[in-house]
Parts: structure tokens; C-alpha cells; sequence
């Protein structure tokens, strides 16, 4: 019998976390469900302040951004506990990731959903995360 679905999930979260706290991780190349975990986690970077300093990077990939929701504070373990009644939640809109799926080198690829790709917060490499950014679009726009 194979595993439970959930348990696959909870060891890949785990192992996810364990990556991105040991800052072995820069960017994340996820389905939506990836990066709707990553994004209210608050492990994605905003991604427009990164790209500040290139301005023509920033102007290719803004058609590319896209938000997602990040959540700032809950009380979701006091409800678990008891200890409050109802779950308060305060959450903000970020542009954090680029969706992939338009690239030629994507489409290419025969994903079946959208593509996301996210920089970690905690990256101690993003000027290499931005060069990966680069070479993922100058290799779609050579096979088109």
C-alpha cells in the first residue's frame, strides 16, 4: 500500500523547511499549492524590492509577477489550544514569485498546471538566484 498522501506532504514540508532554515535553498520552482505553502509562510522574497537595483530585469519580469498572499500573524495554535474562540488572521498581498508557464522553455516542458519559481527570503545568493532568473530567460527566448 502506498502512504497516505498527507504524510508525503508533512516529509516534504519538513525537508522544505529544514532547507530553507540552513539557507540551502535560494529559489523554489513550484505548483500553485507549493507556492500558496511558501507564500503565507513568509518564505518567498518580495520580489520587485530585489530587482530594484536592475532595472531592466525588473522591466522583463513584470509582466511575470505575480501576488500571493502572505500571512503576517494568526492565532490559529490559540484556537487549537482553546485558548481564543475565533481565528484572527492579518495578511498581505506580495508579489513573490514569477509564473514560469508563458516562458517557451516552460510551455515547452508539458506542465499540466502553472509554474512558479520564488526566491527564499533567506538567501544568501540572490544575486545567483537573479543570474538563474536570467539564464531561464534568455534559454526560453533562444528556442523560440
Amino acid at each position: 500500500d502506498a502512504p497516505p498522501k498527507h504524510e508525503n506532504a508533512y516529509a516534504s514540508r519538513m525537508k522544505l523547511m529544514g532547507s530553507i532554515q540552513t539557507q540551502k535553498l535560494d529559489i523554489a520552482i513550484m505548483n500553485r499549492e507549493g507556492y500558496d505553502l511558501c507564500s503565507q509562510k513568509g518564505y518567498l522574497a518580495d520580489l520587485p524590492s530585489l530587482l530594484a537595483d536592475d532595472p531592466a530585469l525588473s522591466e522583463q519580469l513584470t509582466p511575470l509577477l505575480t501576488e500571493n498572499e502572505v500571512v503576517l500573524s494568526d492565532n490559529s495554535i490559540d484556537v487549537m489550544l482553546k485558548v481564543a474562540e475565533e481565528e484572527v488572521r492579518v495578511t498581505q498581498s506580495v508579489p513573490n514569485a514569477l509564473s514560469l508557464s508563458s516562458l517557451p522553455l516552460f510551455q515547452q516542458a508539458g506542465f499540466d498546471s502553472e509554474i512558479y519559481l520564488g526566491i527564499l527570503v533567506n538567501s544568501q545568493r540572490t544575486e545567483t538566484a537573479l543570474d538563474y532568473i536570467r539564464y531561464l530567460l534568455s534559454a526560453g527566448s533562444a528556442q523560440t
